[in-house]
């Protein structure tokens, strides 16, 4: 079915989604947008999440249903968030993904995101003048391979919103944000086995004008690892020689060993 949250057509914000359940798979976004307001917000909180660019069939397969879709049985915790979906709401409104450590399944408290269809760019028409991702894993954030940039609105992007959370490790992927924030708070977990509390690894992180912060720690009692790693990777606020017109922001990185044993942390910055 649908479901519409839309402002007024006078006036008026968007309202709020929630979608909850240990196991979700997700193929419709809600409706979030407020033509003369902000727009409203989709909470989705699974047990375990992995957002995915494959068509609705092969989803239902790899999201664990033991037989045809018309079963709706469920062979394992694994649920599947279709990329499209996710963008579709983010382009009128904000989008939660909070991945509680509820659940029996093994992967509990993961988001995984992975991209199979080359560069996507969305256009973001929010009123509110920006939309914002968040997402929140206590075990880990995993993006590989994910290309994405947008153009209407600016895009802010936190990936764990507090100290308390996971292993951020962005692979492979670009992300460009059209003049948003880019926040990561990551920390070391030894139950995905990266002690590193951020990885950024052949990446490239561009806010076109917006801030970056990044906060990481080593995973507690691991005896290695580093706070924030960046290697063979962009992490720009914005390239003045390709976009001289666009004021850059702040570039904040925070590293530590803390709370492991006789490390400090490593970064390293390749072609910012």
């Amino acid at each position: 079915g649908n479901i519409s949250v839309q402002g007024g057509a006078q006036s008026g914000n968007g309202g709020f989604v929630e979608t909850s359940g240990e196991i979700l798979d997700v193929q419709t976004a809600p409706n979030l947008a407020a033509p003369h307001g902000q727009g409203g917000t989709w909470l989705l909180d699974p047990a375990v999440a992995t957002i995915s660019t494959v068509s609705i069939g092969d989803t239902l397969s790899d999201s664990g249903f033991s037989s045809t879709p018309s079963a709706f049985t469920l062979s394992s915790d694994t649920p599947t968030i279709s990329q499209s979906t996710l963008l579709a709401a983010l382009a009128t409104g904000n989008v939660t993904i909070d991945a509680s450590t509820g659940g029996s399944g093994s992967g509990n408290g993961t988001i995984t995101w992975t991209q199979s269809n080359g560069a996507v760019t969305t256009n973001v028409t929010n009123t509110n003048g920006f939309s914002t991702l968040t997402l929140n894993a206590p075990n880990q954030v995993f993006l590989n391979g994910v290309n994405l940039s947008f153009t209407g609105e600016k895009v802010n992007v936190v990936i764990n919103s507090s100290t308390s959370s996971g292993n951020v490790d962005i692979n492979n992927s670009t992300l460009n944000l059209n003049g948003g924030d880019f926040t990561a708070y990551g920390t070391g977990n030894t139950v995905v086995s990266n002690p590193d509390g951020i990885d950024i690894t052949g990446s490239t992180i561009d806010a076109e004008g917006g801030s970056i912060n990044l906060t990481g720690q080593i995973a507690s009692g691991s005896g290695g690892g580093v706070g924030v790693f960046i290697g063979n990777a962009i992490v720009e606020s914005a390239d003045t020689s390709t976009e001289p017109a666009i004021t850059s922001g702040n570039i904040t990185i925070n590293g530590n060993g803390s709370p492991g044993v006789g490390n400090t942390a490593v970064l390293n910055l390749v072609g910012v």
